[in-house]
């Protein structure tokens, strides 16, 4: 195991390991890769077990010189555990940023306000006995009330409405801080905020002068990205035809 000059873990592998023996040395290896890095680091299947809130406009705070900008955030996010614990029954089992720190630093806020997932390994609860945050709550946070929300698992053939992409929800789109895709002509602007640009149309958006345009199949004038009709959003949401009751013939098939 060694550490690239870009700061990469590079770990070598016997020719032709199996996938359960390598995954067996990295559990092994992950204190030496934690001391190595100076971060805590977990595998996979431990950062995706428990129960998610996602935390809202959570503020920041600027790091000393004597700490590089990896130690400052890692204290931070320490720091912010025992805030969100001072809320709940219990103490988060893992705090870390929403965005990685590019999306951050050109963000609006420049990186003053940031969102945060604290995952729990059992259901949190207030401070208060016999309280269970509902879907969506307030958390005290550094003397400001920060908006907090349980975070569900998306579904893989979701589309999200900022990029147009599958796979996430749009209100965590790794792409907000980008350009946005019109759901509707494939402009640069939301499609919520879509004009027809026709002298006095006052059609339903989109109207008939809107030049449609999926962004999921590539088709133009037909159809547009948020169409559930769409061939491509229709295959890949399709339930798998069960095997074990088959149509008995054609006429079956058109009743």
């Amino acid at each position: 195991m060694r550490q690239s000059k870009k700061g990469s873990i590079v770990i070598t592998t016997a020719p032709r390991a199996p996938a359960s023996s390598i995954k067996a040395n990295i559990e092994a290896l992950l204190p030496q890769i934690s001391a190595l890095t100076g971060r805590t680091c977990r595998t996979t299947t431990e950062r995706q077990s428990g129960i998610a809130f996602l935390i809202h406009a959570v503020p920041t705070f600027e790091g000393g010189t004597t700490k590089t900008q990896d130690q400052h955030e890692q204290e931070y996010l320490e720091n912010l555990g025992r805030q969100i614990a001072a809320n709940t029954a219990a103490p988060p089992s893992m705090v870390k940023f929403l965005r990685n720190r590019e999306h951050r630093e050109n963000s609006k806020s420049k990186g003053s306000f940031v969102a945060i997932v604290a995952t729990f390994d059992q259901e949190p609860t207030f401070a208060i006995p016999g309280r269970i945050p509902a879907e969506k709550t307030t958390w005290r946070i550094y003397n400001r009330s920060c908006k907090a929300e349980r975070m569900h698992p998306n579904h893989k053939n979701s589309v999200c409405k900022n990029c147009l992409e599958f796979g996430h929800p749009t209100d965590v789109c790794m792409a907000s801080n980008k350009v946005p895709k019109c759901g509707y002509c494939g402009g640069t602007h939301n499609h919520f905020n879509h004009e027809c640009t026709a002298p006095g149309c006052n059609e339903k958006t989109p109207c008939r002068h809107t030049v449609l345009n999926c962004n999921l199949c590539g088709t133009i004038g037909d159809h547009h990205s948020l169409d559930r009709n769409c061939p491509t959003f229709k295959a890949r949401n399709a339930p798998r035809a069960s095997q074990s009751t088959p149509p008995q013939d054609n006429q079956t098939m058109q009743e």
